[in-house]
């Protein structure tokens, strides 16, 4: 859809490196970013004729001058092949990863641009919004490569070239430091491919590091405890009396497995007993059995709660009910105050409502005023109306 604006931040006017550049160059770039096809991306196609038509005076050679020096500048890329001119900033100056929505747009157009070039560029500015989907479609547009095959020019493979005087660590040590991979203290088995006896394991290494080694064969590290002694370095002592037995327990572990070693029967965890719930308060089960709506029986028991601790009876509550559900007999459940409204508005002190006279009985009390006390002066009758009986 067509946009009926374009942003132009007001600190442009102010920026030391837009305000060297010429009139024409300036009024190009505004025109390009309140152009109506602009997308969210910063795209825009390329229309010569109809921009050097909205300029009286302009001509083609013109606006093609200007796009030129505003693309050496940095301010936009164009391919003229594809006809699509970018705005490096705008995405940027348009606050498109503010929003979920805006951006989504702008991913979509980005990953639409056919331009070689161009895709290159707009990666590298949806890389610097800072957002992961803006880094996963940069990725997707103009996936990077190998860091030490791009490099700029005149900034060497640091994976090849090192200071002057920095010798390979991998060949050099400082005086006095053995290579750790040539020298090993005394009865250490040196790993896989280095020099030293090497240990043949028959089975897992089980056990904490202050632990017994099990399952090592006989006549390397775990035959005996006089092996098991030569294998730590000097001044370090045996952590343990026991041979192939547990710290903690005192059993022999040399006949179990490795799986019941290393793992835990769920019979053996410590089993949390169940706290029971509460029981119900008999009070609220009354006040709710006699209550006329049964509806939010969680609100209207923290209601409940909350009214008695703040002194009420609850007997007073109950009655209270019990009063209202006489009153709302018969009558439509849809007017009948939900319990938890009833309660927190305190109506167990409402005053009951004035008793409701039927029709019939209203004309016979008309009918006793209008006899008075020496007999019937008046009649009354509704259809007729008062008929005076004093002649």
């Amino acid at each position: 859809m067509a946009r009926d604006h374009g942003r132009v931040l007001c600190t442009i006017w102010y920026d030391p490196d837009f305000v060297t550049l010429k009139p024409r160059e300036q009024l190009t770039y505004v025109l390009l970013i309140s152009q109506p096809w602009m997308n969210w991306a910063g795209i825009c196609p390329v229309m010569l004729d109809g921009w050097a038509a909205s300029s009286d005076g302009a001509t083609i050679a013109d606006v093609s001058a200007s796009l030129d020096e505003l693309q050496r500048r940095g301010y936009v890329a164009v391919d003229y092949g594809t006809r699509e001119v970018l705005v490096r900033s705008f995405m940027r100056h348009n606050g498109v990863a503010k929003s979920a929505n805006v951006l989504t747009s702008a991913l979509k157009s980005a990953t639409a641009v056919t331009s070689t070039p161009l895709r290159s560029i707009l990666a590298s500015e949806l890389r610097r919004l800072n957002h992961k989907r803006a880094d996963k479609a940069a990725d997707g547009i103009d996936p990077r490569t190998n860091p030490s095959e791009t490099l700029p020019e005149g900034f060497p493979n640091p994976s090849e070239t090192l200071p002057e005087g920095f010798a390979n660590p991998s060949e050099t040590l400082p005086e006095g430091f053995a290579n750790p991979s040539e020298t090993l203290p005394e009865g250490f088995a040196g790993p896989v491919g280095v020099p030293g006896p090497q240990p043949s394991v028959d089975g897992p290494l089980v056990g904490r590091p202050d632990q017994d080694i099990v399952g090592v064969s006989e006549g390397t590290t775990g035959g005996n405890e006089e092996d098991k002694s030569r294998t730590l370095p000097e001044g370090f002592p045996n952590p343990s009396g026991r041979v192939s037995r547990d710290r903690d327990r005192d059993i022999d572990i040399s006949s179990f497995s490795s799986s019941s070693l290393t793992s835990v029967k769920s019979e053996d965890k410590p089993k949390t007993p169940k706290t029971p719930k509460p029981p119900g308060d008999p009070a609220f089960a009354e006040f709710w059995a006699a209550y006329p709506l049964k509806k939010s029986k969680v609100a209207a028991s923290k209601s409940f709660a909350k009214v008695v601790k703040d002194g009420i009876d609850p007997e007073v509550l109950i009655a209270g009910a019990k009063r209202y559900a006489a009153e709302q007999a018969g009558k439509d459940s849809d007017f009948v105050k939900h319990p938890a409204t009833w309660l927190n508005k305190g109506c167990w002190d409402d005053e009951p409502p004035p008793p409701v006279v039927p029709v019939n009985a209203h004309d016979e009390a008309i009918k006793n005023f209008m006899r008075g006390p020496a007999g019937p002066a008046f009649t009354y009758d509704p259809q007729a109306g008062i008929t005076d009986g004093r002649s």
